[in-house]
């Protein structure tokens, strides 16, 4: 096939733009749009703001934060919140690091691997109540959450606010949607007793010491008992010897009186 006499069909030339005034307008900005940072350039050249080549000017940035706040207030919608502070982890306290922890067989509640306890009340509780020696309850169980502080991403002090205590009031505060069972089940203690167990159990307690103190006032007594009857045994014994003198120096005198009698002419 021969390419001779082809040729390209001629393209008709583009036509010019209209001029800006015969284009139409564009319809006004949406008040919520006031602070938006994208800004009709189709009027102007093909450089930034200013024929600045795109660069924006150090002031307006400031300008535009500004409309962005007073549009969010005009909005009423809430301002953003400031970020929490976050404590870093130490490495090797991370809750990756926890979580391999409680799958090493480590005794982490303290019952050197026996069942969880029942009935532990809060007075037990609040024995625990240092950073050596941490327990706390979280919905009626109670943990021993010792080897956990430094895993703690809030940091120590935070959980030592509830050592010793029902900390469950400040974790529903900041943790409602943690599964702390799942993150604490290796350092379960047990159940915390029901404040009827927990009146019955200091009724018990406070029986056997009334009951120490009622034997020892008991024996008391009868010491005092016993002395007392010595004492008076001892007494009657004297005043048994005073009589049998008595009656000894009565006969003697009644038999001294008689041989005086005999002896007269």
């Amino acid at each position: 096939m021969s390419d001779v006499g082809f040729s390209f069909p001629a393209l008709p030339k583009p036509k010019p733009l209209e001029p800006s005034a015969a284009r139409p307008q564009l319809p006004a900005k949406n008040p919520l749009l006031a602070g938006a940072t994208v800004t009709d350039r189709s009027g102007g050249t093909s450089g930034g703001a200013n024929g600045s080549g795109g660069a924006t000017p150090a002031g307006s940035m400031g300008g535009t934060l500004g409309k962005v706040e007073s549009a969010l207030q005009q909005s009423g919608m809430p301002p953003p919140r400031a970020r929490k502070k976050v404590v870093p982890f130490e490495k090797g306290w991370s809750q990756m690091d926890w979580v391999r922890l409680t799958q090493s067989g480590a005794d982490l509640s303290g019952l050197a691997g026996g069942r969880p306890r029942r009935d532990i009340t809060l007075e037990e509780v609040a024995q625990h109540n240092t950073r050596d020696d941490c327990w706390t309850v979280l919905r009626g169980k109670v943990y021993n959450i010792t080897p956990y502080l430094r895993f703690h991403p809030g940091g120590i002090p935070l959980l030592l606010k509830v050592a010793g205590k029902d900390g469950t009031a400040l974790f529903t505060k900041y943790h409602a949607w943690v599964n702390y069972e799942f993150l604490l089940a290796k350092c379960l203690v047990g159940l915390l007793a029901p404040p009827s167990a927990a009146g019955a159990a200091a009724g018990a307690a406070a029986g056997k010491q009334g009951g120490a103190a009622a034997v020892d006032r008991g024996g008391g007594q009868q010491a005092a008992g016993g002395g007392n009857g010595g004492s008076s045994g001892g007494s009657s014994g004297d005043l048994q010897e005073a009589q049998q003198e008595q009656h000894q120096g009565g006969a003697e005198r009644e038999a001294g009186d008689g041989q005086q009698l005999a002896n007269k002419p």
